[in-house]
């Protein structure tokens, strides 16, 4: 049975010691996803939970699919300045559920409060639903105002489908459970699997290519800005074989 270790570094965010391996999978939650955790010898990882589907190891995962209905959406109830809540009186087509954007984000799209950004601290479930903030509202909005919820980044991952549907995120060091909380690996030495059509080079660019074959794996990347960039190849490799990347995702 894996053991709790004591933190030799930090971890950044809400914490306490000891925590759990970056090889171990808990049941429980332990620190705010997205806490990122820097060992000895300077590899970064974040705090994540799974989603509904086991993860593998050494295969890229990327943040949960956005929810269309949930997109420039009008508030429908205005908030003034100092308010540390949105109402959204608009129907919205999927209802949110109970804190599904916790610890995430809602961003004012288009209107008079366009660009403001805030971290939710908690949202009610419905159709209509009230979203609770950290902060306080900046400047003012009206009905007609257009937002989107984010979820976090890391709250729910899945592996890395080959059409991009979200960021990449980090590439966990062992299995992981439906619903599960772990790290996984945004920078530094990391095994990775190589993608079954490409033949890594080393010290070139890799991540998800535009002719990705194994949802997570990471292959050879184009210099047109088009494929996501996991990092560089630290050893070269045939295809369908572990490699190791150097992450720079943080």
């Amino acid at each position: 049975m894996a053991q709790n270790i004591e933190l030799k570094t930090g971890v950044m965010g809400g914490t306490a010691v000891p925590i759990s391996s970056i090889y171990e999978e808990t049941v429980d939650q332990k620190f705010g996803l997205g806490s990122l955790y820097v060992t000895d010898d300077e590899r970064k990882f974040r705090y994540a939970k799974n989603g509904a589907v086991a993860l593998g190891k050494a295969l890229m995962c990327q943040a949960p699919v956005e929810i269309g209905d949930h997109k420039g959406i009008a508030l429908g109830t205005a908030a003034a300045v100092g308010d540390e809540q949105f109402t959204i009186s608009t129907t919205l087509s999927t209802a949110t559920t109970k804190d599904q954007y916790k610890d995430g984000y809602i961003q004012i799209v288009t209107g008079t409060g366009i660009g403001q950004i805030f971290r939710v601290k908690s949202n009610t479930a419905g159709t209509t639903c009230v979203v609770t903030l950290y902060d306080k509202v900046v400047t003012a909005c009206a009905t007609t105002d257009t937002f989107t919820l984010k979820a976090n980044p890391w709250n729910g991952v899945l592996v890395a489908a080959n059409s991009q549907t979200g960021i990449p995120v980090g590439v966990p060091l062992a299995p992981v459970t439906i619903s599960y909380y772990c790290w996984i690996q945004v920078s530094g030495p990391s095994a990775m699997i190589a993608d079954t059509t490409d033949v890594t080079v080393l010290g070139a660019p890799v991540g998800r290519s535009s002719t990705q074959a194994v949802p997570g794996a990471v292959g050879v990347v184009t210099n047109d800005g088009t494929d996501n960039v996991y990092g560089n190849c630290m050893t070269a490799a045939a295809a369908a074989s572990a490699i190791m990347v150097f992450l720079t995702l943080e």
